[in-house]
């Protein structure tokens, strides 16, 4: 992540899956007011951490968690991106300071400037015949998070046996291990570059705020767009880190002073930009998806299946699914149940009292069939 390039990748993720999650949020929000009057409350909202790809013309694949494949997909690219980059054969050591050293960047400190080129006139070259940057580690462990995550969603959609919103969880694992390797990637560098990663971390931090808040209450859009807004706002900074750290244009104008108060102070002043035009493009972009939702029955006919996979993906926690006419059943596990459990004595699995009931009743049809 080291270059321009590097930076633009994740970047170009997290602006991507932020603006399709404002896309869906905004449709399904449009749905539960639109038809609050008629009183379908299963179309009411409720937050999800992966949306469905409903522009897509097969109905098979608008149903399937494709963004889960995307994300799954983009981390791999992202883990084989820094692995490859890390990699490097007859590498010159340069002993001295390094690339990010304070002093390279025009802070006062002359004399540590003129020892440093001293050492390395009086050192010599090592060359090492494999290399591999150590701090590629960091980044290929930020992709392994949302790999993971994108691999829960998977596995949920599914229909394996996971707790109840195990995707929010690993979302907010998937943030946290961001924010604690970004936190920890300051050491011994120029004070913009420190300044630059500190508000990425806010950005992730208000990521992880969000998530807690959109498992608290799913129900809330809010959090939902808080959460959109976050991400969206990791993307664009990265890109903008991207601009200040490692120009593309070898221009003066390009180039910034990482020392400079003032001009550290401008980034301040960015990052604050950011969120508020971000803000706006979600606020702008609601208000028109509304108005066209409202005047073309064409576009609602087109968008109103969000509603019934919503249903679809929410019964995918706590569904029965009967098997083997009837007389084998699976619940997913619920974080709370109301309900009794009871125990079948020939294979000790806990089944409801409810499922005791049909299991007896299907007996005595089967017994009587025979008969």
């Amino acid at each position: 992540m080291g270059s321009f390039a590097g930076h633009l990748l994740p970047g170009t993720f997290f602006i991507l899956f932020s603006v399709w999650w404002s896309f869906v949020t905004a449709i399904r929000f449009i749905q539960s007011k639109y038809y609050s009057t008629a009183k379908k409350s299963k179309a009411n909202y409720l937050a999800s951490s992966s949306m469905p790809c409903i522009c897509l013309p097969s109905e098979r694949l608008r149903r399937a968690p494709i963004e889960s494949y995307l994300k799954f997909t983009a981390g791999v690219i992202g883990i084989l991106g820094e692995v490859i980059t890390a990699i490097e054969f007859n590498h010159v050591v340069t002993p001295g300071i390094g690339k990010d050293d304070i002093s390279v960047f025009g802070c006062d400190n002359q004399s540590l400037h003129e020892h440093s080129h001293m050492h390395k006139r009086d050192s010599q070259l090592q060359i090492q015949p494999f290399y591999f940057a150590r701090n590629n580690l960091q980044h290929i462990t930020m992709y392994s998070g949302f790999v993971m995550q994108a691999f829960v969603e998977i596995l949920i959609h599914k229909g394996y046996n996971l707790p109840k919103q195990s995707n929010f969880y690993f979302a907010l694992i998937a943030y946290s291990v961001e924010a604690f390797l970004f936190g920890f990637h300051l050491l011994s560098r120029a004070p913009m570059d420190i300044h630059l990663h500190v508000l990425l971390v806010y950005a992730i931090l208000g990521c992880c705020v969000s998530i807690c808040l959109e498992i608290n209450n799913p129900r809330q859009i809010m959090y939902t767009y808080s959460r959109i807004l976050f991400t969206m706002l990791q993307g664009t900074w990265f890109w903008q880190a991207g601009f200040v750290l490692y120009p593309p244009i070898d221009s003066d104008y390009m180039k910034w002073n990482r020392c400079d108060h003032n001009q550290i102070m401008i980034i301040t002043n960015l990052f604050c930009w950011h969120l508020l035009l971000i803000s706006l493009a979600l606020l702008i972009q609601l208000c028109v998806l509304s108005r066209y939702y409202c005047s073309s029955k064409k576009f609602r006919d087109r968008f109103d299946e969000l509603i019934v996979i919503q249903q679809e993906w929410e019964k995918k926690s706590d569904q029965i699914q009967i098997r083997e006419n009837g007389l084998r059943e699976t619940r997913f596990f619920m974080l709370e149940s109301d309900e009794d459990e009871v125990y079948d004595k020939s294979n000790l699995s806990p089944v409801s009292s409810t499922t005791s009931d049909n299991y007896l009743a299907k007996s005595s049809q089967i017994c009587n069939s025979k008969v």
